[in-house]
């Protein structure tokens, strides 16, 4: 599905760019257009073709860019994630906003808790099929981040909190220490709540949602 923003768009809109591959013809396009990189949709109008020995005849990736349409991806995303929830029998409200990193969908009900989910893997699942319908109808759209009630905020808080605590026991015990089961945003947070400190390293281990952050003692 592609939604009449984008095909209005595709037709004669933005700025035609040619060079070796797809990252750099959006840096191009970016560059050109004076936005940032998360700014830009666009359309492949040829595929670039490698010549002989990967250098001789080799044909340069030319694509069609324009910057996108913020209010129409936020409209799309508010409709896509409210008929998610109508289907589910779910009665929230969303709303939705423009920050520096992208947009922010904010949702409010009732049915908070069963929104967010356990250590918000609901709410994290939701967030990455927005994303993954908004970068099919606008190609190149700008990234969707979901929040319930300010969730992400204390949630963030609660996993800095923790990985200061169990890095204070690893250095205390000189042995390397697990947490507690989590998901990819969350390890992240963790990775970085600990990355200042030189005495610790982080790793993840383990498979699926028994992957975990193990926090080591720096050998000097």
């Amino acid at each position: 599905m592609v939604s009449k923003y984008s095909l209005k768009q595709n037709e004669n809109v933005g700025i035609v760019v040619e060079e070796n591959d797809l990252e750099m013809a959006l840096k191009t396009a970016a560059i050109q257009l004076g936005v940032e990189r998360n700014r830009i949709e666009y359309r492949v109008i040829e595929l670039g073709k490698t010549g002989i020995l990967g250098i001789l005849g080799k044909k340069k990736m030319k694509i069609r860019a324009w910057e996108t349409n913020s209010a129409s991806v936020l409209s799309d995303s508010i409709d896509f994630l409210s008929e998610i929830f109508n289907r589910m029998g779910i009665n929230v409200d969303v709303a939705g906003i423009e920050n520096e990193e992208g947009l922010l969908l904010n949702i409010k009900g009732e049915s908070e808790g069963l929104v967010i989910g356990r250590r918000g893997q609901t709410l994290d699942a939701l967030q990455y099929i927005v994303n993954r319908y908004i970068q099919r109808i606008h190609e190149g759209g700008v990234r969707i981040f979901l929040d319930s009630e300010g969730y992400r905020g204390r949630r963030e808080q609660s996993i800095k909190k923790m990985a200061i605590t169990l890095g204070k026991k690893v250095k205390r015990l000189k042995k390397p220490l697990a947490a507690e089961p989590m998901g990819s945003v969350e390890r992240r947070l963790f990775h970085i709540a600990l990355k200042p400190d030189r005495e610790l390293r982080t790793e993840s281990r383990g498979e699926g949602q028994r992957r975990k952050v193990v926090v080591y003692p720096v050998k000097r």
